[in-house]
């Protein structure tokens, strides 16, 4: 009996396979087990560079963080000949000529720019200089 009326609806097609995906043109798009992908096909491939983009610089700005608190990132300053000047009022600074700064598995050197100098007398000055080149750098 329970049979004749299971085979009874199974005819009457009441319950339906699940249907795939790729059942209609618009559903294409999300056939994929790929994030981005899906994401570029929906949102265009401007939206999804500029979300790649943001990704790699919050991972960025997470190994910079981590080894500040962690460590050194800094490792090396080269510059040119000091120089004193007495007026207005003391300072003494050099011209950067590169500095090396290690994050993660990673070690980059960047070079000093025309007038890129390193102030002794201003080390908060020069601090940020340094922390700003290296952020705009690796982040």
């Amino acid at each position: 009996m329970i049979g004749k009326i299971g085979s009874r609806l199974r005819q009457l097609r009441f319950w339906r396979k699940k249907r795939s995906v790729a059942a209609c043109s618009a559903c294409d798009l999300l056939d994929s087990d790929d994030a981005n992908v899906v994401i570029a096909n929906v949102c265009g491939a401007d939206a999804a560079s500029g979300l790649e983009d943001i990704t790699k610089s919050i991972q960025n700005l997470q190994l910079l963080y981590e080894d500040v608190m962690n460590g050194t990132v800094l490792t090396e300053i080269l510059i040119g000949a000091p120089q004193m000047t007495t007026t207005p009022s003391l300072s003494i600074s050099a011209d950067l000529d590169h500095i090396i700064y290690s994050i993660g598995p990673r070690t980059k050197t960047l070079g000093g720019v025309p007038g890129e100098k390193i102030i002794f007398s201003d080390k908060p000055a020069s601090y940020a200089m340094l922390a700003d080149k290296i952020y705009n750098d690796f982040v």
